[in-house]
């Protein structure tokens, strides 16, 4: 009888270890694939920054930053938004610029841009920070980019 109550006893505790385990690995498996959604909002996010970046260039923009500046038609909505049950988020577009102890080097804007030796027109070069953003499992996804913007000098024929 003992032995009977010691086996039962031993099968409850294991069967309380296997559903503990169980639904942590399940709630793990939401939070990764949380994970995965607000890193591709974030992308989608960096994506919508490339629009806006380009779209300031070609309308000859070229010392745009954000969130200091919003020129032109850009109005708040387009650096922020939802798509599905996530949301994403312009964080910053500034120049790069490094820091070496008391010195700074940069920004990188309106660098010549040569070829093999031959002037092509300038560059800068942009970092941008985009966010995205998972309410169901409180799970965010930070980007850094680097963009770089080559402005070709473009020669009549």
């Amino acid at each position: 009888m003992l032995v009977v109550l010691g086996v039962i006893a031993l099968l409850i505790a294991l069967g309380f270890t296997f559903s503990a385990f169980s639904r942590q690995t399940g709630l793990d498996v939401y939070r990764q694939v949380d994970t995965l959604r607000a890193r591709w909002l974030a992308r989608g996010a960096l994506a919508k920054a490339f629009l806006l970046l380009r779209r300031e260039m070609e309308a000859h923009y070229y010392t745009w930053t954000y969130p200091e500046q919003r020129v032109g038609a850009l109005v708040p909505e387009q650096f922020a938004g939802t798509l599905g049950d996530g949301t994403w988020k312009i964080v910053s577009v500034q120049p790069l610029t490094f820091r070496r102890g008391d010195s700074t080097i940069g920004p990188y804007r309106n660098r010549p841009y040569r070829l093999h030796g031959e002037s092509l027109g300038y560059y800068d070069v942009y970092r941008v920070v985009t966010e995205g953003y998972i309410p169901r499992t409180s799970t965010g996804a930070r980007l850094t980019s680097l963009v770089k913007v080559i402005r070709r000098r473009v020669v009549p024929q």
